[in-house]
Order: structure tokens, then C-alpha cells, then sequence
């Protein structure tokens, strides 16, 4: 891309529309972002049967990768279906036409990773994950340790370069916006930074075949790209000095995450704010899966406590979580049996949650060894997201936040000037210089 101009293709000639750095405008003034992404989300529904909120925010995501140099978190997209040919690949391939210095590929070396990803810093558009992190072991630890601190701004992968008596070592930048795309559930370090696109396969007919060989389906992908880079260059500086406010049902790595699409939806004003707050608390609260085993182990236990009341015994608790479905805990240790209250107790203790002696004032007044489901809020509140039955809540603390984001954004329009090297040269990431061959 050049940087400030955008440019369209007519009979094999190259015309400028406009150039910012000239002060230039489109045709008919600035870019309207609220049309913008309005055409890009009728893209992805032409060709992929997505929900609302997936749609939404796969197509404000590819409009936040021209603004990853003023960045200092970019949220992944974790594309997952439980069967294949559900559209995982169509989105990383319309992605593709979207997002700047796209990066579409199953599999590379792990050399060639930790490279390109520093020197180039691409659009990564990973497909085939699930095969990548259970293939070659050297290679799966060096794509994990790039997507694991590839967020940040500051995320960089040390390695050794250089051959024989002048073997050195190297850190390489990491950072840059990521697609990745799998069947089932990526590892927990990397869902913890993305944002779930959770796909089912289209049913016949409702959608449209994605031709790439055929001008007509990619003349308009690259059209929006240009109108993209457009509208980048003009919020670039907004965007750097954003203090969104953000939905409070998301964690702090989901919200430092996320912020960029939030800001985004501020600028444009209207009804975006708040739904892409909706959006955004849909896919990453709404019948979330639990990360870890600690975490499924709290869900697990607030389950139980929804259905017995304020108290229970520790033997009862550990027979409880037996009998869930789709819950490990039948099957529990190297013994394959059901976790027992010792166990559980020793599982527990990390949180700092113990068995301790419970009154029931009920019928009898007696006591036992037990859980009381005040032990448990403090783990619940920080660990999980909120249950369910607190979508209504969680919808309309989102609306909240979205009404005070606009008040926030009518009073801080400033009409910034883009500067004459463009909004990329903003933040500087050098590439290292090519030592030797990168060795891992």
C-alpha cells in the first residue's frame, strides 16, 4: 500500500483517487466509516452464514489491522467449528483482500515464522491450526510462543541466529493483528486472546460461492480495502489518544483486547457503540467454555449450587459433580473414578476455598463438613464470566457503557490533519538485521 493515497485499477492504468498527503479527499469528502462497514459486513454475508455479532465483528476486526501501528493491543480471531467445510477458510480468505499485508498459510517453517512475523509484520491468516499445534513439536512451540505474547505491542520471540563460533541470540517483534482458524478448540493460552468465532456449516443454498477467479467477486473486496486504508488514515490519531469505555462483563485481557474495535465503534457514532459492545459481550461471555480446569471446576460447582441452595456437603458436592454431563470429573486421576471430596478439596485449595464446618438451621438444627455458596462468590466473580441468566443484565450494563462512550466521543471530535509521513510512521518497528539463519 502506499501510505495516504488510495488508488483504483481501470484497464491495466493505476488512477489516484485521492492523496492525504497532498490534503486530498475522495470524491464527494471523507469517508463515511458507518457505510463502510456496513458494506463490509453485506461481504461476509453473502458468502457465510455467521450470526449478527460474529458478522460484526469480523468486519470491524479487518477495518482495526490498518491501525495496528497505532495500536497496543490487537484482539485474535479464533475461528473454530466442530466439523470441516463450515467457512472457516472463506473468512480468512475475504480477510484476505481486506487486511494489510495479508499472510494466508496452513504451514510454514519456523524460521520463516519468527522472520516474517518481525521483518514484515503481516496479517497473519493461520488455517489448519489444530494440525499445526499437534504436528512437528519444535515448530508448535515456536507458532505458540509467537501467538502467546504476538497481542502486545512489546511481544517479541528471543532465538539463536548465527552459525557455529558466532551463534548468537535475537529477539524478533511479534506483534500483529492474527486469524486463526481450527477445528475444535485451539489451546487455552490462545482463546484467552481472541475473540471466539464459533461457525456452523451453512445449510445448502443460503449462501454464495466465493469465485475468486472471477473479477466481479474481488474488484469490490478491493475497492473496500482502499475505502479501509482511507478511513484508517483519517482516525489514526483519534484512535491513538482513545479512552473507550468498556463493557464491564469482560475480563481486563479481553477489554485491554478488544479496546481498538470499541474505539472504532465510538468515532462512528449512531448505533454502533452499542452494538459492538453487545456484539463483543455475546462472543466473549455468552456460554463461554471454561479455559482451564480450575475454571471448569467453578462453573461446574456454581451449577450445583444453582440447583441445591446455600449449602452442601463435601461428599454431596463431589457426587454432584460426578453426575454432570460433559463434565470430567466421572472420570477423575489416574484411576479413571469419580473425584472424591479429599480431591476436590485439594483442588479447591488454590483459590483459597476450603471444607469447613456448615450449620443448617433448617427442620434439625446440625452440622456437617461442607461448602456455603458465599465460599465460592469472590472465586466466581473474578474467574467466570457472568451465569447466563444475566444476559438481559449484561445487555443493558452494555448499553450503559455505550451511551456514556458516545458522550465521550460528541465532545472530543477534533479535526486532525494527517501527518505528512503518513499515520504508519507513528510507532517504528525496526527489523532486525539478517544476521544468519535463525535457528530453533
Amino acid at each position: 500500500m502506499n501510505i495516504g493515497r488510495v488508488e483504483k485499477i481501470e484497464n491495466g492504468s493505476v488512477h489516484t483517487l485521492y492523496d492525504t498527503r497532498a490534503g486530498g479527499t475522495p470524491e464527494g469528502g471523507a469517508v463515511d466509516g458507518g457505510n463502510l462497514l456496513t458494506d463490509i459486513r453485506v461481504v461476509f454475508r453473502r458468502y457465510l452464514d455467521m450470526t449478527d455479532p460474529q458478522n460484526l465483528i469480523v468486519s470491524l476486526w479487518a477495518v482495526h489491522t490498518h491501525l495496528i501501528c497505532v495500536l497496543h493491543f490487537t484482539p485474535y480471531l479464533s475461528i473454530t467449528s466442530a466439523e470441516r467445510e463450515s467457512g472457516k477458510s472463506r473468512v480468512l480468505d475475504i480477510l484476505s483482500y481486506l487486511v494489510p499485508k495479508p499472510w494466508k498459510t496452513e504451514r510454514t517453517s519456523a524460521a520463516a515464522l519468527v522472520r516474517k512475523t518481525a521483518n514484515e509484520q503481516p496479517t497473519l491468516l493461520l488455517d489448519e491450526a489444530d494440525t499445526a499445534f499437534s504436528g512437528d513439536k519444535d515448530y508448535s512451540e515456536v507458532l505458540r510462543g509467537i501467538l502467546n505474547s504476538g497481542f502486545y505491542w512489546k511481544g517479541n520471540s528471543t532465538s539463536c541466529v548465527g552459525q557455529g563460533a558466532n551463534m548468537s541470540y535475537k529477539s524478533f517483534s511479534t506483534f500483529g493483528a492474527k486469524a486463526i482458524a481450527g477445528i475444535n478448540k485451539l489451546p487455552d493460552t490462545i482463546s484467552s486472546r481472541s475473540i471466539p468465532i464459533r461457525l456452523k456449516r451453512a445449510p445448502r443454498g443460503t449462501v454464495k460461492k466465493f469465485e475468486e477467479r472471477l473479477p466481479e467477486v474481488t474488484a469490490p473486496l478491493e475497492e473496500l480495502r482502499s475505502r479501509i486504508e482511507a478511513f484508517a488514515d483519517q482516525i489514526a490519531e483519534r484512535i491513538k489518544l482513545a479512552q473507550p469505555k468498556m463493557p464491564v462483563e469482560l475480563s481486563d485481557r479481553q477489554a485491554d483486547t478488544t479496546f481498538p474495535l470499541v474505539a472504532i465503534a465510538d468515532i462512528l457514532g449512531g448505533e454502533w457503540p452499542a452494538l459492538v459492545r453487545h456484539a463483543l459481550v455475546t462472543l466473549c461471555t455468552s456460554g463461554a467454555v471454561p479455559q482451564s480446569k480450575g475454571e471448569q471446576l467453578l462453573a461446574d460447582i456454581r451449577k450445583v449450587f444453582e440447583a441445591t441452595g446455600e449449602r452442601i456437603r463435601s461428599v454431596d458436592l463431589a457426587e454432584a459433580l460426578a453426575k454432570l454431563e460433559d463434565s470430567p470429573w466421572a472420570e477423575w486421576g489416574k484411576g479413571e473414578k469419580p473425584i472424591t471430596a479429599v480431591k476436590l478439596a485439594q483442588l479447591l485449595k488454590q483459590y483459597d476455598i476450603g471444607p469447613h464446618t456448615v450449620r443448617d438451621r433448617g427442620d434439625r438444627d446440625w452440622t456437617f463438613k461442607g461448602y456455603e455458596r458465599t465460599d465460592f462468590e469472590d472465586a466466581w466473580t473474578r474467574y467466570l464470566p457472568p451465569p447466563s441468566g444475566e444476559a438481559s443484565q449484561a445487555v443493558t450494563r452494555s448499553q450503559t457503557n455505550a451511551d456514556a462512550a458516545n458522550e465521550y466521543a460528541a465532545c472530543d471530535r477534533v479535526t486532525v490533519q494527517s501527518p505528512s509521513t503518513g499515520m504508519r510512521a507513528r510507532k517504528s518497528f525496526d527489523a532486525p538485521e539478517d544476521d544468519g539463519e535463525v535457528r530453533l
